[in-house]
């Protein structure tokens, strides 16, 4: 096992419109919203995006660097394979609802606003009500920010972990 412990939002923004991020539960929200309306937003969305140094990830294409792409483990290896990992013989069918249901309507290109993710929360909302006894999802506090906070309609939060003392302000600094 491998554990990766990191500031919450690193290398991101430590500070947006006042508000301190890194370090706090809004590092797991939406840190920069109306960054399509917003200049500043903009900016910093996009100094954040490049400190992580997408020429070095990608080739020119925009497709993933071999060296990289050969990382993960492949055959019994992955994770997706250990019976533990996978739910095995443990499995039970989950009873869902018609995923034709969740469609957005889009009449012209650009002539709808929706956000994926967040149609895919009111699906699995949906999921969890036909399912109270065999289907949870799992996340530190990346819910909303994943826009999956529909589910919430239907479970609360379970949270178990340390709640740290607010840390002083700084300014963002890529």
């Amino acid at each position: 096992m491998i554990v990766l412990k990191t500031p919450r939002a690193g290398p991101g923004p430590k500070i947006v419109d006042g508000k301190q991020v890194e370090g706090t539960w809004r590092a797991h929200q939406v840190p920069i919203d109306e960054a399509r309306t917003n200049t500043g937003h903009r900016e910093l969305l996009e100094t954040w995006m490049r400190s992580y140094k997408p020429e070095e990830l990608f080739d020119e294409e925009g497709a993933l660097r071999p060296e990289l792409a050969a990382l993960p483990p492949t055959g019994q290896r992955r994770m997706g394979a250990n019976p533990h990992a996978n739910g095995g013989l443990l499995l039970r069918d989950l009873i869902m609802p018609d995923f034709r249901d969740y469609a957005v309507e889009v009449k012209k290109p650009g002539g709808s606003i929706a956000e994926a993710t967040f149609v895919a929360g009111t699906f699995i909302r949906d999921v969890m009500k036909n399912n109270v006894d065999n289907f949870r999802m799992f996340g530190p506090d990346e819910t909303a920010s994943n826009r999956f906070q529909a589910i919430f309609e239907v479970t609360g939060k379970a949270w178990d972990a340390e709640v740290i003392p607010k840390t002083p302000r700084t300014t963002f600094s890529p």
